[in-house]
């Protein structure tokens, strides 16, 4: 599941660049690739102003979208994905705001969520 999601937000953004900003995590009409991965997830913006960069799962449930996605990433619960951040201090490189999209889509390739020869495909 966790493939598809990816697969799904990059595909969006490529479809729809002016919904994608590296550098922000939420501005109100663009978002970063976390926010793209747990918006296909089924989270949305607590405040879709982009006053900041909290989300609520649809159960009710608050988080940052750069954890949410990271766990989303790392392929493990939300509660293990807050610890491992809490832990190491950092998110995944694949959020590093000077990334572009081959950028990131190496990186997702080396973590096997994304193979070679479907960086794109236009699909959905």
């Amino acid at each position: 599941m966790r493939k598809q999601l990816v697969r799904k937000a990059l595909n969006d953004i490529r479809l729809n660049p002016k919904t994608w900003e590296q550098r922000a995590w939420h501005c109100g009409t663009a978002s970063c690739l976390a926010g793209h991965i747990a918006l296909v997830a089924g989270w949305r913006w607590e405040h879709p102003d982009g006053t900041d960069d909290m989300m609520v799962s649809p159960n009710g449930e608050r988080e940052r979208a750069s954890i949410v996605a990271a766990s989303i990433v790392w392929g493990i619960s939300l509660a293990e994905g807050k610890k491992r951040y809490a832990e190491r201090g950092r998110l995944p490189a694949e959020f590093m705001s000077p990334n572009t999209l081959d950028v990131i889509e190496r990186l997702l390739v080396k973590r096997e969520l994304l193979s070679e020869e479907v960086l794109f495909d236009g699909a959905a």
